[in-house]
């Protein structure tokens, strides 16, 4: 298996060779345009440096016919946000305060086709947000925000009356700390609240 860092402190890219050589000798840490040009079964990524240059990044990474799979490995880990970086290609999440064993065995099953997040020991949640405050329709309400609707279309997705969806909306404010829209909607994007609406909200009333 060979893996390849991208974007990380000398700190992190030490601490992984380290281990590497300690722990796995079936794991060959390597340069990503090696002159070999030969495929890297795993490109770990932090997006937190630079993000920025994230989406691009990413974007070259999965067309590259050379990477066979990317993940992230990150100190910055915030498990509730993992689904989105799911959404958007990455194979594994992974904190790189992982115990070594734990990070070795979470390396191989990404390597082997599963969808990681490491460490997984996290409260579930009934609905996104809920460990921020969120009440359930407030997720709904920032949900259905990150989806481009307007509070028109939200108020008759959720059988709501339009005062209710902008008395939802101020309350999900005061509980992220955004005071616009467009602030509202990257909150959302970053903590999950942006996937696909379920039957729930379009058929239960407010």
């Amino acid at each position: 298996m060979r893996i390849a860092l991208l974007n990380h402190d000398d700190i992190v890219d030490s601490g992984i060779a380290a281990i590497l050589s300690r722990d796995a000798v079936d794991i060959e840490l390597v340069a990503l345009r090696s002159k070999s040009h030969q495929a890297v079964d795993l490109v770990l990524v932090d997006p937190a440096n630079r993000p920025d240059d994230e989406p691009a990044r990413l974007t070259r990474l999965l067309a590259d016919p050379q990477v066979r799979r990317v993940a992230v490995l990150t100190g910055s880990f915030e498990p509730w946000t993992a689904g989105a970086f799911f959404a958007r290609g990455y194979a594994g999440y992974v904190s790189t305060a992982l115990p070594r064993g734990d990070l070795l065995e979470a390396l191989l099953a990404i390597h082997g086709g599963r969808r990681v997040i490491a460490p997984d020991d996290v409260r579930a949640e009934d609905w996104p947000g809920q460990g921020f405050g969120l009440t359930e329709r407030e997720s709904d309400v920032l949900t259905l925000i990150a989806a481009g609707l307007s509070n028109h279309e939200i108020a008759a997705r959720c059988h709501l009356s339009i005062n209710s969806v902008k008395s939802y909306i101020r309350g999900a404010y005061r509980v992220i700390d955004v005071d616009s829209r467009t602030r509202a909607v990257l909150w959302a994007m970053t903590h999950g609240l942006h996937a696909p609406i379920g039957s729930r909200l379009d058929a239960q009333p407010g």
